[in-house]
């Protein structure tokens, strides 16, 4: 039996019955309420999250009634007039980063924290392979911005669309991945935000990931080359390099645990541990905002009070991204 993903069980457990296809056969229906989605045995198959329509793949948002929610703004992607996820347009995206740009401007705790996304978003858009930041708002920043795109890259490259994407964000964590048809998690990267120490949901290390060699149903070379992406950006473009060519000679020697630990290019400390195929990497920040937890509260509050009010679900469920061909839908 395959080895569960320590510290992720709890939100792949989430993401398997938010994303998946279910099992019963049914039919939408629809009441002075709205549209919705039945099995035969009368029951409804998901309530705040996404459903799949098992007759043509077609990705729903479902409110915390069961009901579609048409025309919303769901993490990063958007639906259509039947409540169908599609991508977000640029004129979409524009719109946000304008809304950024606007609360950076403002005197307030948010301040710091939205122009370091702002920055983290321009910096990777270029040719940078790893995040530079000391500070942990800053580093977070831009490892966020190295998440999305490496692994939308990877959906790109894929063939086997059984190979769910997979993800949870919310006001203390952020974590992408990939999950096999069988609901487990083999690779996953988490961002964790709170800052404050006494807060009951701290967690010392800025960011996290794992990954499972070999346990990917397909595509293997495509998520090898995602967990080295990540593993360079987390690390840096020296010791990143150095850190995986560590474990692979570890591997090859046939070592089935090991650990090591040490500095990061721009002075971060990382804690690399390795079992029975499961990697993991562990990034502590040198530079700790006591306001940054405030301040990325302030920001959530003030772009919401900004954006148009719409219905969303209770899920805090989204995705890193989503298969070409349920963009077509």
């Amino acid at each position: 039996m395959r080895k569960k993903i320590l510290g992720f069980t709890a939100a792949a457990f989430v993401l398997t019955m938010s994303t998946g296809i279910t099992a019963f056969a049914g039919s939408w229906k629809e009441d002075a309420i709205g549209r919705y989605y039945e099995n035969d045995d009368g029951s409804r198959p998901v309530y705040a999250g996404w459903f799949t329509d098992p007759a043509d793949g077609a990705v729903y948002a479902m409110d915390p009634d069961g009901y579609t929610m048409p025309n919303s703004n769901m993490g990063s992607f958007r639906t259509d007039d039947m409540g169908r996820r599609i991508d977000k347009t640029e004129e979409d995206l524009k719109r946000e980063n304008e809304r950024k740009a606007e609360l950076a401007k403002r005197p307030s705790p948010a301040k710091k924290q939205a122009a370091a996304d702002i920055a983290a978003d321009a910096a990777t858009a270029g040719t940078s392979r790893a995040a530079t930041g000391t500070l942990r708002s800053t580093f977070q920043a831009e490892m966020e911005a190295f998440m999305n795109k490496i692994l939308l890259q990877v959906q790109d490259k894929r063939t086997e669309t059984t190979i769910r994407t997979a993800g949870t964000e919310n006001n203390t964590e952020i974590t992408y991945g990939f999950q096999n048809p069988d609901g487990y998690v083999f690779i996953t990267s988490s961002i964790w935000k709170t800052s404050k120490s006494t807060a009951a949901n701290y967690k010392e290390q800025a960011f996290e990931m794992s990954y499972h060699f070999d346990s990917a149903v397909a595509d293997i070379e495509a998520y090898n080359e995602a967990y080295n992406q990540l593993m360079v950006a987390a690390l840096g473009e020296t010791t990143g390099p150095a850190v995986l060519d560590y474990i692979q000679t570890e591997r090859n020697s046939g070592h089935t645990s090991f650990d090591k630990t040490g500095a990061t290019d721009s002075g971060n400390t990382y804690t690399v541990k390795y079992r029975d195929g499961l990697v993991s990497l562990a990034i502590v920040c040198s530079e700790v905002d006591p306001t940054a937890s405030s301040a990325q509260e302030q920001a959530a509050e003030e772009a919401a009070q900004e954006a148009p009010q719409e219905q969303t679900p209770a899920s805090s469920v989204i995705l890193a991204g989503t298969p070409k061909e349920e963009n077509a839908q």
